[in-house]
């Protein structure tokens, strides 16, 4: 491979790894953001968001309290990095059966945890 051909390779390779960074970095937001508007009375909707790759995370922690999500917002980074590659699907979701419930209005302290989250992004990105 002539000089020229590697440089360009080299070139592919970190802006893919570029890319792959910036889209883990606005999936934490995502993350991030979904969690934090999501309303707290036992911590187990907040507690329920998963960052996933190629299927949605179906799974549900029975065990969720404000002291674990504390935990899974440091980790959240680590989660992203794992789930992003370019031209993969990756999801966030929460799989607990009254969180649509809560997305539309159900709780008190707060409501459109999706919404608001995606238009903040939006607005930022201007996509």
């Amino acid at each position: 491979m002539s000089n020229f051909s590697l440089d360009l390779q080299r070139w592919f390779n970190r802006s893919e790894e570029k890319g792959e960074r910036q889209v883990a970095k606005i999936i934490v937001q995502a993350f991030q953001g979904v969690k934090s508007k999501t309303p707290v009375d036992t911590g187990a909707a907040r507690g329920n968001w998963n960052i996933s790759s190629g299927e949605i995370d179906k799974s549900i922690n029975t065990e969720a309290t404000e002291r674990t999500n504390e935990n899974e917002v440091n980790e959240a980074p680590k989660a992203a990095t794992a789930a992003v590659r370019i031209g993969a699907d990756v999801y966030i979701a929460n799989s607990l059966p009254y969180i649509r419930r809560l997305e539309y209005g159900h709780s008190d302290q707060s409501e459109a945890m999706v919404r608001r989250t995606v238009a903040e992004l939006k607005q930022k990105y201007k996509a």
